[in-house]
C-alpha cells in the first residue's frame, strides 16, 4: 500500500478529510487499471464503509468483481449501486453479470432499461457462415 493510502487512512480515522471518499475511489480506480484488483477492492471497501449510501464505490467494486469473473458478487454490488443512482455503465455491467450467471430474463430486463443490447450484426452457422448486418 502506498504512503498516500496510509496518510489517507490516518485522516479518515481522525475524521478530518471531507474529500476522503472521492480520493479513495480515485485511488482504487488507478489501482484497478494497474491490475492491482485486491488493492483496489480494499480501497473501495474503505470508501463504502465511509459512505455506504453512495453508489460510485459500489459500482467500481462490482466492476472489479466482474473482471475477476465473480459475477454473483458483481451483481450484488451493482444492484446496490443502482438503488441509489441510475447509471448506464452500471446497468450494462449488471445485465452482463446476469447473463453470465444464466439469469437471462433479468439480463434482458436490465438491458431494456437502457435500450440494449444493441446488435450490429448476426453470424449464423449451418448452411452458410454468413454475417447479416442489422
Amino acid at each position: 500500500m502506498s504512503i498516500a493510502s496510509l496518510a489517507l487512512g490516518l485522516l479518515l480515522v481522525a475524521g478530518e478529510d471531507p474529500d476522503a471518499y472521492r480520493r479513495l475511489v480515485d485511488e482504487a480506480v488507478a489501482a484497478g487499471r494497474a491490475g492491482q484488483l485486491e488493492s483496489a477492492r480494499t480501497l473501495l471497501d474503505r470508501a463504502i464503509a465511509l459512505e455506504p449510501k453512495r453508489s460510485e464505490a459500489l459500482a467500481e467494486r462490482g466492476g472489479a468483481f466482474f473482471v475477476e469473473g465473480r459475477y454473483d458478487l458483481a451483481a450484488e454490488d451493482l444492484e446496490r449501486a443502482l438503488e441509489s443512482r441510475e447509471d448506464p455503465w452500471t446497468r450494462e455491467l449488471l445485465a452482463s453479470s446476469y447473463l453470465l450467471l444464466g439469469r437471462t430474463d433479468e439480463a434482458l430486463e436490465s438491458w431494456n432499461l437502457i435500450g440494449g443490447p444493441i446488435l450490429r450484426s448476426v453470424r449464423t452457422k449451418g448452411g452458410s457462415d454468413a454475417v447479416h448486418a442489422l
